[in-house]
């Protein structure tokens, strides 16, 4: 089948979604209010987290160029799609939503028929996820596959994967991975594996309540250990993991985001730098959000991002990568693909604000993300 039919029709993107016909307010008046400056930022509406010259957001410009063309009516490119190849895990972290998880794997000849009918609708980036995607037992045929086919593969790792893999893994062509790191009391040996193999390695790190006091040690361990990793995504609690109070994060904005940020700018974070003093909010009505587990300011605008993206894994596809962790999806797995993401589209775009599992969903450079693209449209 053709590019040209596997898109979204670009008369039935203009008709169905709202975007072309009603204006939405780019951010809601709340949030501005009793802001304090420190650092030298004083809002999200400062930075564009993906806009960090920084490879962990491949080719973040590229979507955003696709997602305009998309709202001038035409139609929609599938860039990238992140696929949950296997529902196991050998891990059991306290900050994983395991709601939707079936500890089973997609079979091979599902994963590869995905990616071809994708590679049909303009893909260019693969993103492996899990459970632990290094449990699925063709892991490194993927990777190949995804090379030999042209595209970028990334995947997010906990860390806890043999040598002998990465290595493997680093010769299929996998161009990025990312490793959890949570605590300095659980070093994931996969970060020794992935410096031995030379895989460009970020770090995933989650600030919680239990470890936010040890950021600055932290940062500074990791770069004295670790010096090949290129940057750390630094994100706020998820799944099952112990929300923040009010007083701890004044704590941490207190005596921990400012030391933290003055080593990720002396060892070269730059994406760390941008988020260590937004990632719990940066005023009082953004930390009241912070202890509903809202970690971003409330936008009221389409998901963009639905317009060249799409999550798939054993129990179907979802629009996105945290809605498919939080349990929602739009269809089954045998539904084709084109249909699929065209039913992703319509929902990400029908209705403002978003529902409200979405505002609970989503990461804050994502929240930031819609909006500032939706402003570059509406200009």
């Amino acid at each position: 089948m053709s590019q040209a039919t596997r898109r979204l029709d670009a008369s039935q993107a203009k008709r169905k979604n709202p975007v072309f016909s009603q204006k939405f307010k780019s951010e809601p008046e709340s949030a501005s209010n009793s802001t304090i400056t420190y650092f030298g930022r004083s809002s999200w509406n400062d930075i564009d987290i993906r806009n960090v010259k920084n490879s962990y957001w491949w080719n973040s410009k590229k979507k955003q160029e696709n997602i305009l063309i998309f709202l001038k009516g035409n139609p929609a490119s599938l860039t990238e799609i992140t696929i949950q190849i296997t529902d196991k895990c050998n891990r059991r972290c306290i900050k994983c939503n395991r709601i939707s998880f079936t500890d089973s794997d997609m079979s091979r000849d599902s994963v590869i028929k995905i990616i071809k009918q994708s590679r049909d609708m303009g893909l260019e980036h693969v993103h492996l996820t899990g459970g632990e995607p290094t449990q699925h037992p063709n892991i490194v045929f993927i990777i190949g596959f995804c090379k030999k086919s042209g595209l970028r593969i990334d995947l997010s790792s906990n860390g806890f994967f043999s040598k002998d893999l990465a290595i493997r893994m680093c010769n299929a062509g996998l161009d990025q991975i990312n490793i959890s790191y949570d605590s300095l009391s659980d070093v994931p040996p996969g970060l020794h594996y992935a410096r031995y193999a030379g895989l460009n390695t970020f770090v995933n790190h989650m600030v919680l309540p239990s470890n936010y006091r040890e950021m600055p040690e932290f940062i500074r361990r990791l770069h004295n250990d670790f010096p090949f990793v290129i940057d750390i995504q630094l994100m706020p609690p998820r799944g099952t993991a112990k929300k923040f109070s009010r007083k701890e994060i004044r704590d941490y904005v207190k005596n921990y985001a400012r030391p933290s940020k003055e080593l990720a700018c002396e060892f070269g974070y730059k994406m760390l730098a941008a988020k260590l003093d937004v990632v719990l909010g940066t005023n009082e009505h953004e930390w009241g959000l912070a202890e509903q587990g809202i970690y971003h300011r409330l936008i009221d605008v389409p998901c963009m991002r639905g317009a060249t993206e799409i999550k798939v894994g054993v129990k179907g596809y979802s629009p996105c990568t945290y809605l498919y962790r939080d349990g929602f999806f739009i269809s089954g797995i045998t539904t084709p693909l084109d249909e699929s993401f065209k039913k992703s589209i319509e929902f990400c775009f029908k209705s403002s604000p978003p529902n409200r599992m979405c505002q609970k969903s989503c990461s804050p450079e994502l929240a930031n993300f819609n909006v500032n693209v939706y402003k570059k449209h509406s200009s």
